[in-house]
C-alpha cells in the first residue's frame, strides 16, 4: 500500500526521472548492493587490526557468536521495516505506526549516516593515497621509519587529505546521482565481482608465502588466555556495526525491494558473506605479517604503516599492493554508497527534493562537515596549526579532537541506540505475526520455526547485547571503564 504514494520507476514519460522514486531491478541487484553495503573499511582495515589485538582466533569465535546472535537478527529487522514501509528510514516507522514518535529512531539513523559519512570518506580517501603511491611510485622504498612518516605525514597534511576526501565523496555522489536501478545496483553489479576476485587473487599470493601459515594458525588456532574482557567487548561491538545497521542504510536498501524474497535468508546471506570477507581479508593480511616477521598486533597502523613494509619486501610486491588498496577502495566505495543513500531517499520521500538536488545537497553538506574531521585526526594536523597559532599557544598533551569525537558519537552511541530502539519498536508496536509475515515474504510461511527463532532473539538476546555497548561506551566516556 505504501508504495502507492510514490512515482513507480516504469511510469511513461514526461515524468521527471529525477523526482522518480525507482526500485531495485533484480534481487540479486539488491543482495549485492546490500553485501556492498556491510562489506567496507570495517572488514578489511578494523577486523584484521583488532583481531591483531585480541589474540586472533579466539576473539574470531567470539566475533562469530555475535555475528549470530546480536548482528543478523538486527539486520533482519531492519530489512523487514523498511520492505515493509517502502518509503525512507524516518517514514517506515509512520507507515508501520502511524501517530508514534518511533520516526524519530528513523531520524537519528539519517543523521547517524550523516556523521558517519563525514569521517568515513577521510579514511577511504588515505586508501586511495596509498594507491596512488602503488600505481606511480611502488613501495619498495618504505621501512619502518619512511613507512611510519608518510602515514603521519598524510593525515597531518591539508591539502592531500581534502583533496581525496573530495574524490570519495565526488564518486560515491555520481553513482547516488543517477538512481537505484543505474546507479546502486549497476554499481554493486560491477564492484562486488572485482572485489571478490582481487581478494581470492590476493589471499593465493599470501598463502604461498613462505613462513605464511603462521599467520593461518594465528587466526584458526584458539588461545583463550590472549582475550580479555576488553576483546569480548569489540567483537560484540564490531559484530553490529559491521553490517551497517542502525544508520538506515540496509532498511533503505529494502524499501526499495519486492515482496517475495525471504528476509530471514537474505540476512543470513548478508552476514555469511559479510564474514567471510572479513575472514579472506585476514587470510590475506596475517599470512604476509608472520612471513616477514611484522607485529600482527600493530593496531589501526597494520595497514597504513605495516603492510606497506610487506609490499616492499615481498616479490611482486608493487603489483600486490597496489591490487590490495585498490581492493579496500572498492570496499569503501560501496559502504559510501549505502552510507549516502538513506540520507538522500529521505530528502527525497520527506522533504520532497528531487534526486539529483538531493544528491548535490547531501554531499556538499557532509564534505563541509568532514573538512573539520579530515583535518583533525591526530596532533600536529591542519587544524591544530591553524587553531594553535590563532590562540598562541602550544600543543596539549591530549585532545579530543573533532574526528573522534564524529567517530565515537556515531559508533558508541548513534548506530546502538537506533538498534536498540528499533528492537523495542518491534517487540512493542508492530505486531508480532505482522512482522513475521514481513520477513516470511509473499510465499514464506511466518510460524516456521527459523522465523521464530529469529523474533525470539531480535527482542530479548539482540537489545541485551546492544544495551551492553552503549553502557560501557558510557562507561568509557566518563572514565569509568574497568579496561582502562
Amino acid at each position: 500500500m505504501a508504495d502507492q504514494q510514490f512515482h513507480s520507476h516504469d511510469q511513461p514519460y514526461p515524468i521527471d526521472q529525477s523526482s522518480v522514486r525507482g526500485k531495485f531491478a533484480s534481487n540479486i541487484g539488491f543482495l549485492l548492493a546490500a553485501v556492498g553495503s556491510a562489506i567496507g573499511l570495517g572488514n578489511i582495515w578494523k577486523f584484521p587490526y583488532i583481531m591483531g589485538e585480541n589474540g586472533g582466533a579466539a576473539f574470531m569465535l567470539v566475533y562469530l557468536a555475535c555475528i549470530i546472535l546480536v548482528g543478523t537478527p538486527v539486520l533482519i529487522a531492519e530489512f523487514a521495516v523498511g520492505r515493509q514501509g517502502k518509503t525512507s528510514a524516518v517514514s517506515c516507522y509512520k507507515v508501520i505506526a502511524p501517530g508514534t514518535p518511533w520516526w524519530l529512531n528513523g531520524l537519528l539513523g539519517v543523521l547517524a549516516g550523516f556523521v558517519i559519512l563525514s569521517f568515513y570518506s577521510a579514511v577511504a580517501g588515505w586508501v586511495l593515497k596509498y594507491f596512488m603511491i602503488g600505481v606511480f611510485e611502488g613501495y619498495g622504498a618504505y621501512n619502518a621509519e619512511t613507512s611510519g612518516g608518510l602515514f603521519v605525514g598524510l593525515i597531518t597534511g591539508f591539502d592531500q587529505p581534502l583533496i581525496y576526501q573530495f574524490i570519495i565523496m565526488a564518486l560515491t555522489a555520481l553513482i547516488i546521482y543517477f538512481g537505484i536501478e543505474k546507479g546502486v545496483e549497476r554499481a554493486a553489479k560491477i564492484l562486488m565481482p572485482l572485489l571478490f576476485a582481487i581478494l581470492a587473487l590476493l589471499l593465493i599470493r599470501s598463502l604461498t608465502l613462505k613462513g605464511g601459515m603462521a599467520g593461518v594458525e594465528f587466526m584458526f588456532k584458539p588461545d583463550f588466555t590472549k582475550l580479555s574482557g576488553k576483546g569480548v567487548l569489540e567483537a560484540l561491538g564490531h559484530a553490529f556495526f559491521t553490517l551497517s545497521v542502525g544508520m538506515g542504510a540496509m532498511m533503505t536498501y529494502a524499501s526499495y525491494l519486492d515482496g517475495k524474497s525471504n528476509l530471514a535468508t537474505v540476512g543470513a546471506t548478508v552476514a555469511t558473506l559479510d564474514t567471510v570477507i572479513a575472514i579472506m581479508a585476514g587470510l590475506v593480511i596475517f599470512p604476509a605479517v608472520f612471513a616477514f616477521n611484522m607485529d600482527p598486533g600493530q593496531g589501526p597502523a597494520l595497514i597504513f604503516i605495516t603492510l606497506p613494509q610487506v609490499f616492499a619486501e615481498m616479490p611482486l610486491g608493487r603489483l600486490v599492493g597496489s591490487s590490495f588498496f585498490f581492493l579496500i577502495f572498492v570496499a569503501a566505495l560501496t559502504s559510501t554508497i549505502s552510507i549516502l543513500e538513506p540520507v538522500v531517499t529521505w530528502l527525497v520521500d520527506d522533504v520532497k527534493v528531487n534526486r539529483h538536488v538531493s544528491t548535490a545537497i547531501a554531499s556538499f553538506l557532509i564534505f563541509l562537515v568532514g573538512i573539520p574531521a579530515c583535518l583533525s585526526v591526530a596532533e600536529g594536523g591542519a587544524l591544530d596549526r591553524v587553531l594553535f597559532t590563532l590562540a598562541e599557544g602550544t600543543y596539549a598533551e591530549k585532545q579530543y579532537r573533532f574526528f573522534d569525537i564524529l567517530d565515537d558519537a556515531s559508533s558508541k552511541f548513534m548506530l546502538p541506540i537506533g538498534g536498540f530502539i528499533l528492537c523495542l519498536f518491534l517487540l512493542i508496536s508492530w505486531k508480532r505475526q505482522s512482522a513475521l509475515q514481513q520477513v516470511a515474504g509473499e510465499k514464506g510461511n511466518p510460524r516456521s520455526i527459523i522465523l521464530n527463532v529469529w523474533y525470539w532473539l531480535a527482542v530479548t538476546v539482540a537489545p541485551l547485547g546492544i544495551l551492553t555497548v552503549i553502557i560501557f561506551g558510557i562507561l568509557d566516556l566518563i572514565g569509568k571503564s574497568p579496561f582502562h
